[in-house]
């Protein structure tokens, strides 16, 4: 099962709800609605308050990215439009540390370099809470590594399934 970004809520959620379904887990960006305070505090000091109101692409894609491929960030902006606007977050399970440590599955949990919502540091408490977990951080890319280096995350995610 993959989640990207709010999709690693629900892939996280649907694996708390029928963990015999599902064989293993890849998490990219997602800081999964973690409602634990020391989370919310540590993810709440990486964003300044006017945060929200900066453009989506500067938010999620990394400089390199914006930078170096036009044609991808212009198409990246115009899909994100008619996504963005449909999602919503509500899970059945409460996502707090104690279910994330409950899981017994393998899990990938990957990051862009450049990631403003789930930089490193963070992946890496994240993945400190789950014990079955391999951390992959690529490299040159923000919140959509699938978009911004798609071989690179694309190998490391077949590699995960065949391991």
């Amino acid at each position: 099962l993959i989640g990207a970004a709010l999709g690693g809520w629900f892939a996280v959620d649907y694996a708390l709800s029928y963990p015999e379904e599902v064989a293993s887990i890849v998490i990219v960006s997602s800081f999964l609605g973690i409602v634990e305070t020391d989370w919310l505090e540590r993810s709440n000091r990486l964003r300044p308050h006017f945060f929200a109101q900066l453009p989506a692409d500067f938010k999620e894609l990394s400089p390199s990215y914006r930078a170096g491929y036009f044609e991808g960030h212009d198409s990246w902006i115009h899909r994100h439009k008619e996504v963005y606007s449909s999602l919503q977050s509500k899970t059945r399970n409460l996502l707090n540390w104690t279910n994330l440590e409950s899981l017994r599955l393998p899990i990938l949990l990957i990051t862009g370099d450049s990631d403003l919502y789930v930089p490193p540091s963070l992946l890496r408490v994240l993945g400190g809470h789950m014990k079955h977990a391999e951390l992959f951080i690529v490299p040159e890319s923000g919140h959509n590594p699938y978009w911004e280096n798609p071989i690179i995350f694309n190998n490391r995610i077949l590699d995960f399934f065949r391991s």
